[in-house]
């Protein structure tokens, strides 16, 4: 395109120059308009590659990209060989002693030794005398409530619901059941605290006389006596209490165990085992 119009331009000068006489140059005249632009021609061919230019400066490092998942486990590589033996190390502090092992055999008996000094004569009959003294108000006996049977006649028995209460006593053993007592005592009427009465103990109701009160106790098992507290009609068709909802009063009971190697001495023989006071004078309770 630029090749074409400068060959117009050279045209027109030459025509202007040719057609013009010889003289002198007359003033320039006025630029003509920019005439409309040629085709544009053929691309020449490429330069030569010129020299590289020196390496840039080495950019920042990018930010850590995250961490891929885990690969599997690779196989278990072959066990190495077994090192050379390190040196001994400090002793440590001695470890708690373990625990005592079981009791060995019974030896042999040894000889039998000089019969020592005879001891003094103890009291008869007293130094395995048990006694304690408690006292029980209505929430001692809970709501323990049970059946109890009677045995009216061959062919006949009677049921009464009391309530009861459990005492915890190591010394009633199976053989003071077996050929010991066991004795009970309460005090009945409130009015006179010290005063004791032995169970079982059965009364009559003053006010309308329709029931009796009982109180009783048992020895059901070793380790245990346990205390009953019920009423019973006093003919038949009388009502009688609910003993569940009935306040008991408090009372204050004194049991005494008595092994059977005491009951046997002769100085117990006849001992009227009802009467607390006699019971403790012969055996020297307080």
């Amino acid at each position: 395109m630029k090749i074409n119009i400068l060959f117009v331009v050279i045209i027109t000068l030459f025509v202007t120059f040719t057609s013009c006489k010889k003289g002198d140059m007359g003033p320039a005249g006025p630029k003509g308009d920019t005439g409309a632009q040629g085709i544009q021609g053929n691309q020449g061919p490429a330069g030569a590659q010129g020299t590289q230019g020196p390496q840039g400066p080495a950019g920042a490092n990018g930010a850590t990209g995250a961490t891929g998942p885990q690969g599997p486990q690779g196989v278990t590589g072959a066990t190495g060989a077994t090192g050379a033996n390190g040196a001994p190390g400090t002793q440590g502090p001695q470890g708690p002693a373990g625990v005592n092992g079981a009791t060995g055999a019974t030896g042999p008996q040894g000889p039998i030794g000089p019969q020592g000094p005879q001891g003094v004569t103890g009291a008869t009959g007293t130094a395995n005398v048990l006694s304690k003294t408690i006292t029980l108000s209505n929430t001692d006996w809970g709501n323990n409530v049970r059946d109890i049977i009677f045995k009216n006649s061959l062919s006949s028995w009677i049921y009464h619901t009391a309530r009861f209460v459990d005492i915890s006593e190591p010394s009633i053993t199976q053989s003071v059941i077996d050929n010991g007592l066991v004795l009970v005592y309460f005090t009945p009427d409130l009015e006179y605290p010290n005063v004791y009465a032995n169970l079982p103990f059965s009364i009559l109701d003053y006010t309308q006389r329709a029931f009796y009160y009982h109180v009783e106790f048992t020895t059901p098992e070793p380790g245990k006596l346990r205390l009953l507290y019920y009423f019973s009609p006093n003919n038949a068709g009388d009502a009688v209490p609910e003993v569940a909802a009935y306040t008991i009063p408090t009372y204050k009971f004194k049991y005494v165990i008595v092994p059977g190697t005491v009951i046997s001495s002769s100085a117990t023989r006849n001992l009227d085992y009802k009467n607390l006071e006699a019971v403790s004078k012969a055996f020297n309770i307080k």
